[in-house]
């Protein structure tokens, strides 16, 4: 699921090494609701976003950081980025192994057969095959599809896909 609110399946094509479009839904990106904010309109010919009349396109303001890594950089071998409270470290380690399925999986360095943390469990906006939709009754955890908030920000979007467990749909 896309930032639009899309559902959009991909193919890989080994011979071109691109990504092509096999279906969406909706199929039009105006048909989406609320794709232009409360004060947009979508254009039906151009696909694109416009601002009703008196209105006018807010620019994207960029927030720096000195713990950040930016244009250009960055990380190799065991050098990490750590959050400005100390509290996180962002790097690659040696648990860490990305399986051919792109699920990310953190290891126990002492026990490799026992799983500390694994990108399927956390899915976000991009269902991948292997990835889970549903509920996890240990855990009591719900696997659903959460579009992006903008195309420049990842935070949680207001799209969800998930599993409707009373009716065994997807929502």
């Amino acid at each position: 699921m896309d930032v639009s609110g899309q559902i959009k399946q991909y193919a890989w094509s080994d011979t071109t090494k691109t990504a092509n479009l096999l279906w969406s839904l909706p199929e039009q990106l105006c048909d989406v609701y609320g794709i232009c904010g409360p004060f947009g309109n979508c254009n039906q010919d151009t696909m694109k976003c416009e601002c009703l009349p008196g209105f006018v396109k807010r620019t994207h303001v960029p927030v720096f950081a000195a713990d950040r890594i930016t244009l250009g950089e960055s990380l190799t071998g065991n050098q990490t980025i750590i959050s400005r409270g100390g509290n996180f470290e962002l790097g690659f380690f040696k648990p860490a192994v990305l399986g051919d399925d792109a699920n990310l999986v953190l290891r126990d360095g002492s026990n490799p057969s026992l799983v500390i943390w694994q990108g399927f469990d956390y899915p976000t906006d991009t269902y991948l095959p292997g990835g889970r939709i549903g509920f996890n009754k240990n855990t009591k955890k719900t696997w659903l599809l959460t579009s992006w908030r903008n195309q420049e920000d990842p935070a949680p979007g207001i799209f969800t896909l998930e599993l409707n467990l009373e009716q065994g749909k997807l929502l």
